[in-house]
């Protein structure tokens, strides 16, 4: 049995033709990164996150954090006309938006090192 349909295929290629649909990185955490992401957490303070967000948006990223049904969702995507993440969304959640703001910036800084990999769609299907 193939991975997609054909109409998910369809549909997969429709948004891949948009070029204005954000493409999405993948980073989800192991056991061990979560580990490193509390004591990132610890070992920050308000004053790094905030630094990192001004930077973010000062590079020309846009910021959103929302509330989830279970949880809390912050995003980070960059601008089209961005060198390094043109229309590229790094996408973090948790159970507190700070914490989810945090998670976002341990992705980009600590694990991603600001190189954002982007998800293959179909890749990414079971």
């Amino acid at each position: 049995m193939p991975k997609t349909t054909p109409r998910e295929e369809a549909a997969l290629k429709k948004m891949e033709q948009n070029g204005n649909a954000p493409r999405y990185v993948s980073c989800d955490l192991n056991v061990a990164q979560k580990r490193e992401l509390d004591a990132f957490i610890e070992g920050g303070t308000l004053e790094d996150l905030h630094q990192w967000v001004v930077g973010r948006v000062i590079d020309n990223h846009t910021l959103s954090i929302r509330s989830l049904d279970v949880g809390y969702q912050c995003a980070v995507t960059g601008a089209t006309t961005h060198a390094a993440h043109p229309n590229t969304c790094l996408i973090s959640r948790s159970s507190t938006p700070e914490r989810a703001m945090w998670s976002v910036m341990f992705k980009d800084t600590s694990i991603l090192q600001g190189v954002w990999p982007v998800t293959n769609r179909l890749e990414d299907l079971d």
